[in-house]
């Protein structure tokens, strides 16, 4: 029969061994996300500096005319852009992170969150044609009505 200090010294031991091999998994793993981490506000630090440089805020001007983004503050494409940027490179350190833990669940999660920034990409930029169009066409309504004497409001 086993006594409560055997049971205690097998648990202890077997915890030992189990941290033994655990631990530095966690700390490449925690190394990976810091790198992660300043790697990505560096870049996106140099990437608003460079899209801010060569006027790309210029270009989101006319969409800040616009009375629907107007109410939702001001747009700068070179932040929105940086902003990306960071979050996908930080998508993919978390990933790697991930992977050496073992975790295939996170893992999964975050391949498939990562998989889908291209398509919202392509859905801003078609969501920010289409208020441009219906602004244009809302302005050339606007000028008709008034040409008319037809009150627009």
């Amino acid at each position: 029969m086993f006594n409560i200090t055997e049971i205690l010294e097998s648990t202890f031991r077997q915890l030992i061994g189990q941290l033994t091999v655990f631990l530095p998994n966690l700390i490449q793993a925690f190394i990976i996300l810091l790198v992660g981490v300043v790697s990505a506000k560096l870049i996106r630090f140099i990437m608003l500096k460079v899209l801010e440089k060569s006027g790309v805020d210029k270009l989101g001007e006319n969409l800040n005319q616009i009375s629907v983004i107007k109410n939702f503050g001001e747009l700068k494409i070179s932040k929105v852009s940086s902003q990306i940027v960071y979050f996908y490179i930080l998508m993919i350190f978390i990933t790697k992170s991930s992977e050496v833990l073992g975790l295939k669940v996170l893992t999964d999660m975050v391949q498939s969150m990562a998989a889908l920034i291209p398509k919202l990409i392509v859905a801003g930029i078609m969501l920010l044609i289409g208020i441009y169009v219906a602004d244009a066409l809302k302005e050339i309504i606007i000028k008709v009505c008034k040409s008319l004497n037809i009150a627009s409001g």
